[in-house]
């Protein structure tokens, strides 16, 4: 052996059958694996993690979720840290924070959605997100390389040794001085003034002034780093001012000194999320839960793993720079997605990226793969440091909490094959012996560099296979959402339609837009369907249509305001030939008034956001079925589908005053005709499936019944 023997191996070897990511569980082939610590023997494998009671996606009904932690910058604060990077961006290049107060300069957009269908299936147990697929988490190394964040230096909570207290006693001195004036207190916008708009000195003490100059630079420093620190790293209430416990970090920091921050900072999020996730399971709930982690992370989390998810690049990334934070690229870029497709891209293990960082992480290239590190290579290295302390399962100490780090449990992410997990037993104890368990010496580790292989044991496979079942038909039906890749607008008046990534920019179709009827009287939105690849579709026993079927040809493209006009007109006309026809403008007039709901209130496109579907009071419609066009908008991809009578007595007006009158509801799908001629075709196909299956059920009943009336004569 190269290294010492009192070297603890991080990482362990073993030739045991695997199963490949994507490939056949059924063929699994023998090499030489390697898998974090500690694995689970044969004997003592761990429970398995509770499934959840609902597994479908929440859509936020009643939920009331404020995220105090998703900072928003002042307006002066850009200008504050252009101000001091050309000072002290080669100090905070050395002590890790250089990225991380950059990123500050840049906006991402939160999808409400996302976090909440993360939290949803989120294990406090674990401090991992429970997938149909398997487990994963955001690791050190996602908040290192997403959040800026230092892994390596003093805790958050170390006393102030080798601090000077008088720092920490000028920046006290500055709060009380803002606390003095009439109307004011530390809080951001006047922090950031205090030091960009200081005023003048008296004539006395200008020449102290000049002569402490240092001093003030030194001072200012520890203020930026103050503020920095409650607004975008650790904050907690009051959210607004800048607070007493992050001034010996602002202090430690301003000095050159190193804080691993990130550590900290993934406690706050681990804690947040299993908070959060208690408070969707509630069966009631009495006051809104107010996030304090700096969830911007988790997003750009989503981003990084989910390439479906993951927006077009920000427009004002400067493709000349050689180094951006990674919120650079998704500046000011909103996408916000339906829940129900949020929820059927987490449950398909096909669209999670394991390693998406390349060369943005610290991790060794895979040049070195099976290659071992050991104690004295990783002492001269922080970058080998960094890596290793990703590789180490161990508590994280926050400001006011301490949550476990599980990396054996998610090892796919680290570049290592998977295994079932060990259990890991908590520290319990005060924060000094939590810190223990993360701050390791380099010397006295060692692991192997992964081959990136990403496999997991067929033990593993079989361990969480109930799990799995547990979401047997939820998995089904995103399959089917994602094959029909159907979209429900959200309740925000703007989303973006999902493009496809296969697809050449110059040969995608354009974006569908969505156009969102108003709310109604009981302030519910209705939605709309929105397809690519294929039609919305509503079932016709749930709606009561007896659909007309029309060709491809009889689509009539119009634009945007023609489709709105010609709209209303089918109203007042009752949907006669769009050609004119003077006599049947007529009766359609006439049937109007009798009438009156607009197209725009259609039940059949009503969605209660609770996922109730529930037919609107306003839900008659006189129309004439022979419409003989169906009508497309050139900018949406916007047309109607000819009308169905309703058959169903519910769906006539209480007052039966219409029971001897035809009732006419309108369809509508969104596509192009390429999109409708393959939706067809697929709902053939599913045709085919579906009688096939119950071909088989009726010969299976037959059989049954013939060997019971065998039984018993």
């Amino acid at each position: 052996m190269v290294g010492g023997e009192q070297e603890q191996r991080l990482v362990q070897e073993s030739a045991v059958p695997v199963i490949s990511s994507g490939g056949d569980p059924s063929c699994p082939a023998v090499r030489l694996a390697h898998f974090l610590h500690p694995r689970a023997g044969g004997a003592h494998r761990p429970a398995l993690p509770s499934p959840p009671r609902d597994t479908g996606p929440v859509l936020g009904d009643g939920l009331q979720v404020e995220f105090k932690g998703w900072a928003e910058p002042p307006i002066l604060w850009k200008r504050w840290v252009d101000k001091l990077r050309p000072r002290y961006e080669l100090q905070w290049r050395t002590v890790g924070i250089l990225d991380a107060i950059l990123a500050t300069t840049y906006r991402v957009r939160r999808d409400d959605g996302a976090m909440l269908q993360l939290a949803a299936i989120w294990s406090a147990e674990t401090n991992t997100f429970l997938f149909p697929w398997g487990e994963a988490t955001v690791t050190l190394e996602d908040v290192s390389v997403l959040g800026g964040l230092p892994l390596l230096g003093r805790a958050v909570r170390a006393p102030l040794e080798g601090v000077p207290r008088g720092d920490v006693e000028a920046l006290q001195a500055v709060r009380r001085a803002l606390y003095k004036r009439k109307g004011q207190k530390p809080d951001h916008p006047s922090w950031v003034r205090r030091f960009l708009e200081p005023p003048p000195p008296p004539r006395e003490g200008a020449a102290a002034a000049a002569h402490d100059n240092e001093a003030a630079e030194l001072l200012e420093h520890g203020a930026f780093l103050a503020m920095w620190l409650s607004l975008f790293v650790l904050p907690e209430p009051p959210f607004d001012l800048i607070r007493t416990e992050v001034l010996p970090i602002a202090a430690r920091l301003a000095r050159g000194g190193c804080v691993a921050l990130a550590p900290a900072v993934l406690a706050s999020i681990y804690i947040d999320l299993s908070m959060l996730n208690h408070y969707i399971n509630l069966d009631e709930r009495h006051q809104p839960f107010v996030g304090w982690a700096p969830l911007h992370i988790l997003q750009l989390w989503v981003f990084a793993r989910f390439p479906e998810l993951r927006p077009e690049m920000a427009t004002t990334l400067d493709p000349l720079a050689r180094h951006q934070p990674w919120a650079a690229r998704w500046h000011e870029v909103r996408k916000e997605i339906d829940p129900m497709y949020l929820h059927a891209v987490f449950l398909s293990p096909s669209e999670f990226e394991w390693r998406p960082y390349g060369s943005s992480s610290f991790a060794p290239p895979r040049e070195k793969a099976c290659s071992w590190v050991y104690g004295r290579d990783i002492a001269r290295s922080k970058q080998l440091q960094s890596f290793a302390q990703c590789l180490r399962a161990c508590e994280l100490v926050g400001m006011r909490c301490i949550e476990q780090y599980n990396p054996h449990r998610v090892a796919r992410q680290l570049g290592f094959d998977q295994d079932v997990p060990g259990s890991v037993a908590r520290a319990d104890s005060n924060w000094e012996t939590a810190w223990g368990t993360y701050m390791m010496e380099p010397k006295n580790f060692a692991f192997i560099v992964p081959q990136y292989m990403l496999a997991v044991t067929i033990e593993y496979a079989k361990w969480w296979e109930p799990y799995s079942l547990a979401y047997a038909t939820a998995v089904a039906n995103s399959v089917k959402l994602k094959e029909s890749r159907a979209l429900v607008s959200p309740r925000g008046e703007n989303m973006d339609v999902l493009r496809d990534d296969n697809a050449s920019k110059e040969k995608a179709p354009p974006d569908l837009v969505i156009k969102q009827n108003s709310s109604s009287e009981h302030g519910e939105v209705s939605h709309h369907h929105l397809v690519k690849g294929a039609v919305s579709t509503t079932s016709s026993q749930a709606t009561g249509l007896a659909h007309l079927q029309s060709s491809l040809e009889d689509i009539m493209v119009v634009s945007d305001g023609e489709s709105d006009e010609l709209v209303g007109m089918e109203h007042e006309v009752g949907a006669t030939q769009i050609e004119g026809n003077e006599k049947a403008n007529k009766d359609a007039s006439a049937s109007k008034k009798q009438s009156g709901p607009l197209l725009e209130d259609c039940p059949v496109v009503n969605r209660k956001s609770s996922g109730n579907n529930k037919m609107s009071s306003s839900n008659l419609i006189d129309a004439n079925p022979k419409l003989p066009r169906r009508i497309i908008s050139t900018n949406t991809l916007y047309y109607l589908k000819p009308f169905g009578r309703v058959k169903d007595a519910h769906d006539r007006d209480a007052a039966g005053t219409n029971t001897n009158q035809g009732a006419y509801l309108p369809r509508r799908e969104v596509g192009t005709r390429e999109m409708i001629e393959e939706a067809s075709a697929a709902r053939e196909a599913e045709k085919v499936v579906l009688q096939k299956t119950i071909d088989s059920l009726q010969e299976e009943i037959a059989e049954a019944q013939a060997r019971l009336r065998d039984s018993n004569p």
